[in-house]
Order: structure tokens, then C-alpha cells, then sequence
């Protein structure tokens, strides 16, 4: 019986970990976020907000595609994807995002432990701007995604939009 009971432990802890250290060149490293999620976060005046997000990787299991839609709040209706992978030549993680706005931006990504990323970085009104989403808190059913932005260098962030993402049961 202890030796069950310690073999459940260690499966347990291992689970726990599973979305701990991982090389930012692993193919797997997104992984964690295929799956169909329910997302809310704090909209206008501390409303919540709700949406959906279908994760699914295709071709030949290279490429995660990302279906988003924000199905209430003032934002309501608007849509986005991406597709997300390894590009094979630069050991680098990419990603570029398209949606229903006429928006486009593309991303490198990748791993500074625990956490994931996608950033990016662009010029508006003649001032550089650091954008970085970022994927934390990670379990098997639900994680968070923050979308922060930087307007000096990198050494302060601000987090602009929280989701909290929930495995669809």
C-alpha cells in the first residue's frame, strides 16, 4: 500500500510540474494550450466578459491554429486567429495574428521557464513599443494569458487585458 501510495505522489508532483522548465526550442511548448476553452476576463466598470478560444495543431501536428471570439461586452462579435510554430531554420518560435478589424502582427516566442511568450516589437508616433503575451499559471484545465506592453525598453510592463482560460468539459 505505501509503495501505491508513494507511486501516486510522484505521478501527482510530476503532473503538478509538467509545465515547468522547458527548452523555448521543444516543439511541444505550446502544447498545453490545444484544446477547446471558455474564457472570461474584467471588461468596462469591472464587467465580466466572455469568449472562446478552439486550439487544434494541423499540418501534420506542426502548426497550432488558434480560433478566438469575444462573445460578449462591448467588443462582442470580434474574431481573430493564428497560427503558431517552430520555424524549423531559426529554431524560433513564430506566430502571426489576423483578425476581424483588419489587424495583423506577427510574433517570436518562447520560454523564460514556467511562463510562455509571444512578443513583438513595433514603432508608433516615432516612439518604440514592446507588446508580450504572456501564458502563466498553467495547469492541465485552465491557465492565464496576459497582454502587456512596455513604452521603456522592457523595464517596466504594463498588463492591459487578463484571460482566465477553462478547459471546455
Amino acid at each position: 500500500m505505501n509503495v501505491l501510495y508513494g507511486i501516486l505522489i510522484c505521478g501527482a508532483l510530476f503532473s503538478q510540474s509538467a509545465y515547468t522548465q522547458q527548452s523555448a526550442t521543444d516543439s511541444t511548448l505550446f502544447d498545453f494550450w490545444v484544446g477547446e476553452w471558455d474564457l472570461w476576463w474584467y471588461g468596462k466598470d469591472s464587467v465580466r466578459e466572455y469568449g472562446t478560444n478552439s486550439i487544434t495543431k494541423i499540418l501534420d501536428n506542426r502548426v497550432i491554429r488558434e480560433d478566438f471570439a469575444i462573445t460578449t461586452g462591448a467588443n462582442a462579435g470580434f474574431k481573430g486567429q493564428s497560427v503558431s510554430l517552430l520555424e524549423v531554420h531559426t529554431a524560433t518560435w513564430k506566430q502571426t495574428w489576423v483578425d476581424n478589424s483588419g489587424g495583423y502582427m506577427p510574433f517570436t516566442g518562447g520560454s523564460d521557464g514556467v511562463r510562455r511568450y509571444f512578443e513583438r516589437e513595433l514603432v508608433r508616433d516615432g516612439k518604440t513599443i514592446l507588446q508580450k503575451m504572456i501564458f502563466h499559471s498553467i495547469t492541465h484545465d485552465s491557465l492565464v494569458w496576459d497582454w502587456t506592453h512596455s513604452r521603456d525598453g522592457g523595464r517596466t510592463w504594463n498588463t492591459v487585458w487578463r484571460i482566465h482560460y477553462q478547459r471546455r468539459r
